[in-house]
């Protein structure tokens, strides 16, 4: 199974102009637990919802502190023919849990943890699930939850 087959289309995007306040208005309305920040359709960074919380325990002005400043720059990324297992992998190996999609440069779609998580508990649940799906999702579960 590729990461094209779960991930999430409907983006969430914001400028890196915009104030951490701004930022965490969207992720609250929209209840996601990260926002891509984009330029003229370039991906920037990504800013998380533990990196505002980050800022708001070192005292940032939220409304004065632009999200290019506080984000995260060297943006961990796959595409969509990336195997769930290995991006639930680069996940756990690298401490993150939101990983944008990118396809020909372009922002295609976004697969968070609890996507990979909530394909496997379906797929293990399943009464149709195939047995190669079966142990991926096994695979996937044991790598989200730190059994390498």
């Amino acid at each position: 199974m590729e990461v094209g087959s779960i991930m999430q289309r409907n983006l969430v995007t914001a400028s890196g102009e915009a104030s951490l306040s701004d930022v965490a208005k969207i992720i609250h309305e929209r209840g996601v637990g990260s926002v891509i920040i984009v330029e003229e359709g370039r991906v920037l960074g990504i800013l998380t919802e533990r990196d505002v919380i980050a800022a708001v325990a070192e005292g940032l002005d939220l409304y004065t502190t632009k999200a290019k400043d506080h984000e995260t720059h060297d943006v961990v990324y796959v595409t969509p023919q990336t195997s769930l297992e290995e991006a639930a992998r680069s996940m756990v190996m690298r401490g993150i849990r939101h990983l944008p999609v990118i396809d020909k440069n372009q922002l295609v779609g976004i697969v968070s943890m609890r996507d990979l998580t909530r394909w496997s508990v379906s797929e293990l649940s399943s009464d149709v699930g195939e047995l190669p799906h079966i142990e991926l999702a096994q695979k996937v579960l044991s790598l989200s939850h730190g059994h390498r």
